[in-house]
């Protein structure tokens, strides 16, 4: 099987073979037109889909089996004391961008709106338990005209008034249509990622989804190579196309992480302490601190 080959086959695939070819793509995508609105997600193998957390724990799971597991857990997550701040109760939605957050599986997908964030994310090494290609994959994902969720003030509609904490959810499922969930109180890494979230209904498995496991991604195939020559080639990438743009998957070959992550950190101080400004940051990229494991690890030992 070739690595990647999901990717590769929607057209909407590019393979920098250098460097300053990769950034030189980034620059060309995020100019190509007013049209575009882009969501960067970085992917450290290739061979990974573009996957929810809940979903790649239950990747048969339809929507409907998703959306009782994300009750449960909703349910569980309000019994535990979660969910009630300052302001009131959090919506479901937001309840599930904060769990997601912070490790909770969930079928909320983490992108950002800076392209360098999501670099260093796919330059990173896949774990070695798994067996999939070194190289690495960076989605900026079209967004324009989706709705969004997360800043809006209560709506009066009836559905509102009867569900106070899920009609945000509920709406936002309602159109089976893929929808941007943003936090209205980002905790400190969310802001330094300048991350949000996008997320959808199921797709069908008798669907043809392609890479997009969790999210209704509509797309034309384009003929395979012609994107990159485009935008590696053409000084006038979008000349005679009519597709919208849906996204972009750029590949980053294994043999340049070492060299991306030196400019990242020297360009765009994109390095573990700015992008994981908080304790569990400290805990898990500082070479002094020894990570104790989880606490379930630790209630049988003496600690």
């Amino acid at each position: 099987m070739v690595s990647g080959r999901h990717w590769v086959d929607t057209g909407w695939y590019v393979d920098p073979p250098t460097a300053r070819d990769l950034f030189a793509v980034i620059g060309a995508i995020g100019g190509l037109t007013s049209r575009v609105s882009l969501a960067w997600r970085g992917l450290s193998s290739i061979d990974f889909d573009l996957t929810s957390s809940l979903q790649r724990r239950f990747p048969w799971a339809d929507e409907d089996e998703i959306r009782g597991r994300e009750k449960d857990v909703l349910d569980r997550a309000r019994e535990w004391g979660l969910g009630f701040g300052a302001p009131g109760w959090s919506t479901d939605l937001q309840l599930l961008a904060d769990l997601q957050h912070f490790g909770t599986s969930t079928r909320l997908i983490d992108v950002t709106s800076n392209p360098m964030t999501a670099l260093w994310f796919a330059c990173q090494p896949p774990s070695r338990q798994l067996n999939v290609s070194a190289s690495g994959v960076l989605i900026a994902l079209n967004v324009d005209g989706w709705e969004r969720y997360g800043r809006r003030r209560p709506a009066s509609s009836r559905a509102a008034l009867n569900d106070p904490l899920g009609w945000e959810l509920n709406e936002a499922l309602a159109s089976n249509d893929p929808f941007v969930v943003e936090s209205i109180l980002p905790n400190d890494r969310l802001r330094a990622q300048e991350g949000y979230f996008v997320s959808s209904t199921v797709p069908a498995q008798s669907s043809q989804r392609g890479p997009f496991s969790s999210l209704r991604i509509s797309y034309s195939r384009l003929p395979i190579g012609v994107l990159g020559q485009k935008l590696l080639g053409d000084n006038n990438p979008l000349s005679g196309w009519r597709e919208r743009l849906p996204f972009v998957a750029v590949k980053v070959r294994s043999h340049l992480k070492h060299r991306v992550l030196t400019r990242l950190e020297a360009s765009y101080r994109r390095v573990p302490s700015v992008l994981f400004p908080d304790f569990s940051g400290f805990r898990d990229f500082s070479d002094v601190a020894t990570p104790r494991g989880s606490f379930k690890e630790t209630l049988g030992s003496d600690r």
